[in-house]
């Protein structure tokens, strides 16, 4: 199963040229790395970074993960019918299959990667 985290692309391009598992802000404040699916892509891009230039989408293959992936509804809103992804402890390189720039349209919004299709 693949997963996906956005970030910001300056950030991500130092931890791949150093090939050092990923560990952002969130692993220490909030315990794990938020990710989504593939049919919560466009809700948390939309919601969270709308009109946000220089993201990077990355592909996670979830099986590679050597942390604990935990399934969950977000903290918030505990009773949501959105289980979303998360990874409790860093994140290893290896378990990256691809990554993907998102550009938002001049209204701000994004729409899902046609790079993800040409995957499947």
């Amino acid at each position: 199963m693949r997963i996906f985290h956005i970030m910001d692309k300056l950030s991500w391009y130092p931890i791949k040229k150093e090939g050092k598992d990923y560990a952002p802000e969130t692993l220490n404040n909030e315990g794990f790395i938020h990710c989504c699916k593939i049919d919560e892509i466009l809700m948390v891009a939309n919601t969270f970074f709308k009109g946000k230039h220089g993201l990077m989408l990355l592909v996670i293959n979830q099986k590679k993960v050597t942390a604990k992936v935990v399934h969950e509804p977000p903290y918030e809103t505990p009773t949501s019918k959105y289980n979303f992804p998360h990874i409790y402890g860093p994140l290893n390189i290896s378990a990256i299959e691809m990554e993907i720039e998102l550009h938002p349209k001049e209204d701000g919004t994004f729409e899902i990667p046609k790079e993800l299709f040409e995957e499947d």
